[in-house]
Order: structure tokens, then C-alpha cells, then sequence
């Protein structure tokens, strides 16, 4: 079975078009970046994240339900495998300056046992990130991030064997196509 009946495709031809679309995408993700909109998990942030096991199947709409009544935004995602009947729930910082670190957390089980209480929970652990340890994760991912782009650039240099890669390989693949 053949799929392609003419497998040539013109690719250094469409090159300026490539080039502009992915020159378009990277000023377009700065600009996301600069614009300070981006919304960063619990780990980046601050918040509090819990697993939370149930007695019976849970019914991830009531606990979304249950959640928002105390903590509005919070992300509620199934944990783990179905027939343990876990639950992973990250909530934001609950409030500014509580004292009580453990407050959101203590929160969400309450509402969950006044608004669910037909599935009690039966086990939960509570995982907490505060804004000290957050900025820190966030300025060491786009250290590592930077750092391995750098890397990257070192690496594709030293394979290519200068800094004038693609444009030399371009202008070779050119010049053997001509002069055959």
C-alpha cells in the first residue's frame, strides 16, 4: 500500500516560511512570558496540594463541588490507579499571611465531609509549598532551562563544526545539487 505516489517535497524552498512562522511562535511565547500571565501550579506558586483517599468510587464533580465552596480554582484530577479511589486536590494559598499553614487543607476536608459525607474520606496526606520555596523552584526551572538551551546551542556547534550550521549546510546541499 502506498500512501505517497511523489514523495519529493520541496523543503529548503518553503526554508523563509519556516523560518518566519517559528520566528513568529518564539516572539509570541516572549511576549506570554513578559506578560506576566502565566499560571504556575501549587509547586511554583504557593498552595497546598492533598491526596485524598475515599471509601467508595469518588464522584470527581461533587469533590470539585465541595472544593470550590472554600478554595475557588482549585484542580481536583483522579490519582493513581481507579480501584484505589484516590483523588489529588491543589489548592492555592489560602490566605495571605494565615498562620496556620495547614488551614486550606483543613478547609477542603471539612467541606468535603459536610458536602460529600455520603463518601467519607478514609486516608488523606497534605503536601504544603510556601511562597519561599516556590520563587526558589521557579527561578531554578528557568536557570536549568536557560542553562540547557546553552547547552543545546554548544552542542549543535561543536556537532556542525562552527556556528554557521544550517547556513552552511543549506548553501553545501545547494552547491552538490547544481553541480550534478
Amino acid at each position: 500500500m502506498q500512501f505517497l505516489n511523489n514523495p519529493n517535497f520541496n523543503f529548503l524552498g518553503i526554508g523563509k516560511v519556516c523560518l518566519a512562522v517559528s520566528a513568529l511562535l518564539v516572539l509570541a511565547s516572549l511576549g506570554l512570558v513578559a506578560s506576566g500571565n502565566l499560571r504556575y501550579g501549587v509547586e511554583f506558586s504557593s498552595g497546598t496540594q492533598l491526596i485524598v483517599r475515599f471509601d467508595q468510587t469518588p464522584d470527581i464533580e461533587r469533590i470539585r463541588g465541595a472544593v470550590e465552596k472554600v478554595s475557588p480554582g482549585g484542580v481536583i484530577q483522579s490519582y493513581g490507579e481507579p480501584k484505589d479511589n484516590q483523588v489529588l486536590i491543589r489548592i492555592g494559598a489560602h490566605q495571605e499571611g494565615e498562620a496556620d499553614l495547614s488551614a486550606g487543607a483543613n478547609a477542603v476536608l471539612k467541606s468535603l465531609a459536610d458536602s460529600y459525607a455520603e463518601n467519607k474520606v478514609a486516608d488523606s496526606s497534605t503536601e504544603i509549598v510556601g511562597p519561599t520555596v516556590g520563587a526558589e523552584l521557579r527561578r531554578k526551572a528557568i536557570q536549568l532551562t536557560v542553562l540547557g538551551l546553552f547547552f543545546q546551542l554548544v552542542y549543535i556547534g561543536w556537532r556542525f563544526k562552527g556556528p554557521v550550521w544550517g547556513s552552511a549546510a543549506r548553501t553545501r546541499c545547494r552547491r552538490s545539487s547544481t553541480t550534478r
